[in-house]
Parts: C-alpha cells; structure tokens; sequence
C-alpha cells in the first residue's frame, strides 16, 4: 500500500536516514501512520557540516599564512582548491574575527597574520 502513496512517503524513506540514522515504520491499523523516530544526537545538520567545512578551510588558511608575510586571494584559493568568490568570503569572515588584516584596496589587496 506505501507504494501508493506517492512521492510524499518516498522522501520520507529517501531523506530519513539523514535525520534518524533508521528508516521510517509504516504501520497499517484502522488508521495510517509512519513514524519518524528522531534522535538530536544523529540528526544530519546541513548547516553544521558548512562550518565544518568552513571552520577546516579557516584552519587551513591561518597556518598557511605563518609561513609568509603577506598573501593575495589568488594565491590562498589556490592552497585550498577554490574559487576566489569562495576565498574571499572566507578571507573577510577571518578579518571580522579579528585573526587576519585586510591592507590596501581592490586588485591591491592582500591579507595577513594580525600581530
């Protein structure tokens, strides 16, 4: 009978894995039920996994930073493998945190270590 139900039911079985690590149940009584079981310490997080990315890539670009003075974001999207759009968002969340500095303008940029 699931098979039924249309695409409602098969992204519940598609998708909860992600959330509870089990597949739904279908329980067929006088009344239809799947149950869901969610466990907060399993539940997959998109924006957790983001940060995790986020928060590597910051690691990455700190320690590469401790070996020169001053660097482009050419140069710092090359060491991790991605775009500069990409780079410079994450190049001014390190300023905003007051770890790195931002000297000179535009095309001039460059970012460093904050002493």
């Amino acid at each position: 009978m699931s098979d039924q139900l249309g695409s409602d039911v098969r992204n519940l079985f598609k998708y909860g894995k992600l959330y509870s690590g089990v597949e739904p149940k279908i329980i067929e009584d006088d009344v239809f039920r799947i149950v869901m079981p969610l466990d907060d310490e399993y539940s997959f997080n998109m924006n957790t996994k983001i940060s995790d990315k986020k928060s590597k890539n910051y690691v990455r670009i700190l320690a590469y930073m401790k070996n020169r003075q001053a660097y482009k974001t050419k140069e710092i999207a090359e060491v991790l493998g991605i775009q500069s759009p990409q780079t410079r968002s994450l190049l001014n969340d390190l300023v905003k945190q007051g770890k790195i500095e931002a000297l000179g303008e535009n095309r001039n940029r460059t970012y460093k270590l904050k002493e």
